[in-house]
């Protein structure tokens, strides 16, 4: 239950940084989340992703770089906010080979990487399961794993598949709205 709520924290981190903010969510998009993660998780996720940097040469640099060009940018703000040089990173096409890397490396610590280097869909499918079980969320979460494609989980984007997780958890759809 712990590595669901961590690897959907790491989700939520690049679900924030794509401008897609928890507080201009529904009541309900923000209990979802809730359900699906733990605060206590915080800080062993950062010091994850410092390690996952450090495993690949020259990407702090970049991630530094990016974060002194947040000076010359126009409109790349989030909520009032310069983005982050590691949020900006993950979103450029020009590093796509990185960020894959550094996705397979974050996910692989907690376990979510089959021997065959593809993502454990079942496992994280299961303790998502455990996480809702018993609560009123559980129905629409099921819907969710049911329906949310696991395509992006392929290159270990679970960003994603959490979006349209957590849409389902909270509205019964695939979209931020109740239908």
């Amino acid at each position: 239950m712990m590595q669901t709520s961590v690897l959907l924290l790491v989700a939520f981190v690049a679900f924030v940084s794509a401008g897609h903010h928890m507080k201009q969510k529904s009541p309900e998009h923000r209990a979802c989340f809730q359900v699906l993660k733990t605060r206590e998780d915080k800080k062993e996720i950062k010091e994850m992703k410092k390690r996952c940097i450090a495993q690949q040469d020259g990407l702090q640099d970049i991630i530094d770089d990016l974060e002194c060009k947040n000076e010359d940018l126009q409109g790349d703000q989030v909520r009032g906010r310069k983005r982050k040089g590691f949020y900006r990173f993950m979103q450029l096409e020009e590093h796509a080979n990185k960020v894959l890397a550094l996705r397979k490396c974050m996910v692989t610590k907690f376990g979510y990487v089959n021997e065959d280097d593809s993502f454990n869909i079942a496992k994280l499918k299961s303790e998502v399961l455990a996480s809702v079980a018993g609560s009123e969320w559980e129905v629409n979460t099921k819907l969710g794993l049911e329906s949310c494609s696991t395509d992006s989980l392929k290159t270990y984007d679970v960003m994603q598949y959490l979006k349209c997780l957590v849409n389902y958890c909270a509205t019964g759809t695939p979209t931020s709205q109740k239908q």
